[in-house]
């Protein structure tokens, strides 16, 4: 069941890699707020959680624009703060990488094919480049790197080659230790953003393969200690080690179940400290999988509902009260992609740009939703 369940994920998953849509310099119009998002305590953990209150309808929620500008807007190349150009990197397709936004509110973008990081500062708009050159000797490939970074406190984690995980100072770049997974391997192979990411506590997920080659790829966890080579793995029940893309809010793991027999998006809601898990339906309609990018300190989680163009249209779900709130963008139609993420405010980065046309500026859009 655990092998159906993610080689379902992965169909689904590559058929969804690219999305369409328009977009606007100047912030788009306001419509008035949907619903509410009071906050209340969180609940105790329990088997199931029901539906949301009422079914989701497109009448209902209405076209909500989100307050939208350009962030940054660079051009394709090598030089300083320009972004290379995605194709040829080994085992992606043409898509960049989500940016990933730290508790001071930095962007980083993942220029793998220079070699480097980009993080982009909103008091200062010139961007600093951070060096992954160091860690090219070790791996027999040009390009060895092929999935999202994670920061936690003061460093970045780049997970590269196959098993192996870097760790840089997240203050002036500088390396600070490579290490090497115990017993375990990334799946270059396997159509997912996340292979490496770090909770609160210190935490570590994992998702890849074990050493034996027929082992099905997993996703596993480690306390603290990992960082200087103490492997302690937190023994979890089967439905925890299905987790894909984890994102984590409060003391949870909020991650997305791939299940072909439903018509809405279903959530997870796991607790390492008590080994269990709820499952949330969030009555908003399944229209392409994974559709979970990201949760934020608040406990809502952003989905994308409908990629078709010429509008995005997203959805922010409240885990406490169970309720939605529906946002549209729209992108001009000759940006092909469009790669969205949310940063811990809660505030939405839009990567987007042409896979087809190198003349078309690449960009980051800030979004934000309406009383936000």
């Amino acid at each position: 069941m655990k092998r159906l369940l993610l080689l379902f994920f992965a169909l689904f998953f590559i058929s969804a890699c690219d999305f369409v849509g328009e977009n606007t310099k100047t912030p788009s119009a306001l419509a008035p707020t949907l619903t509410s998002a009071a906050q209340t305590e969180t609940p105790a953990m329990v088997s199931t959680l029901p539906a949301s209150p009422t079914p989701f309808t497109q009448e209902e929620y209405g076209n909500v624009n989100l307050f939208c500008e350009t962030y940054i807007e660079t051009t394709w190349g090598s030089g300083p703060g320009q972004w290379g150009w995605p194709d040829g990197l080994e085992y992606r397709p043409s898509t960049l990488l989500p940016v990933k936004s730290d508790d001071a509110g930095r962007l980083y973008f993942a220029d793998y094919m220079n070699l480097r990081l980009i993080r982009y500062d909103d008091t200062n708009f010139s961007p600093q480049e951070i060096s992954l050159k160091s860690f090219t000797s070790e791996v027999p490939w040009l390009f060895p790197f092929r999935f999202s970074i994670d920061i936690y406190r003061d460093e970045i984690l780049v997970p590269y080659g196959v098993d192996k995980l870097g760790v840089l100072d997240a203050n002036t770049g500088a390396l600070v230790s490579s290490i090497q997974l115990p017993g375990c391997h990334y799946d270059p192979y396997y159509p997912t953003f996340t292979a490496i990411a770090v909770d609160k506590k210190g935490r570590l997920y994992v998702f890849g393969k074990p050493e034996e080659y027929y082992s099905p790829i997993q996703s596993a966890f480690f306390e603290p200690g990992w960082e200087n080579g103490e492997w302690k793995k937190i023994e979890l029940p089967e439905d925890m080690t299905t987790v894909i893309t984890p994102y984590f809010w409060d003391d949870y793991i909020v991650s997305e179940i791939y299940d072909v027999s439903t018509d809405t998006i279903i959530l997870r809601q796991s607790s390492l400290e008590k080994r269990t898990s709820v499952s949330i339906d969030t009555g908003v309609p399944k229209m392409r999988t994974p559709s979970l990018f990201g949760v934020d300190k608040q406990g809502n989680a952003y989905l994308i509902v409908n990629p078709s163009p010429p509008t995005w249209t997203y959805a922010k779900y409240n885990l406490l009260t169970h309720q939605t709130q529906i946002g549209q963008v729209q992108l001009d139609t000759s940006y092909t992609i469009a790669v969205p993420s949310v940063s811990p405010d809660g505030v939405l980065y839009i990567l987007t740009y042409s896979n087809k046309d190198v003349s078309v500026s690449p960009r980051i859009i800030k979004c934000a939703f309406p009383n936000q």
